[in-house]
């Protein structure tokens, strides 16, 4: 099992990668806290905030073994939370235009009914 410091990003990098659950549970309570304030200044919604940051661990979890990560673990993560915010935003984008398609197409629809 491997020896991990809060203070040693390394001997984290390392004990994730080799899939120990400890060293992932110390990442989280070392690191969550201050990926959900990020979250929420970007998303402005304590409840987003928290489902993003839920999937941002769940996917480090997968990728554990593949992620390469040479010195900034807290870097690292703080991108990671970024892009999740930005895939949140996009996805939010793309649903507002197709409902406002959908509206447009009903509303045609209901005018040639008429």
């Amino acid at each position: 099992m491997p020896i991990h410091s809060e203070n040693d990003p390394f001997s984290l990098i390392s004990g994730l990668q080799s899939g120990d659950k400890k060293t992932f549970a110390v990442i989280y309570q070392t690191y969550s806290k201050d990926i959900f304030i990020k979250l929420i200044k970007l998303v402005k919604s304590d409840k987003i905030a928290e489902e993003l940051l839920q999937e941002l661990f769940i996917k480090l979890w997968l990728k554990k073994e593949t992620i390469d990560i040479q010195t900034n673990l807290p870097g690292y993560l703080n991108r990671m939370a970024a892009n999740i915010a930005f895939d949140y935003f996009r996805k939010a984008s793309r649903e507002q235009k197709a409902r406002a398609e959908f509206i447009q197409g009903v509303d045609s629809t209901v005018e040639q009914v008429l």
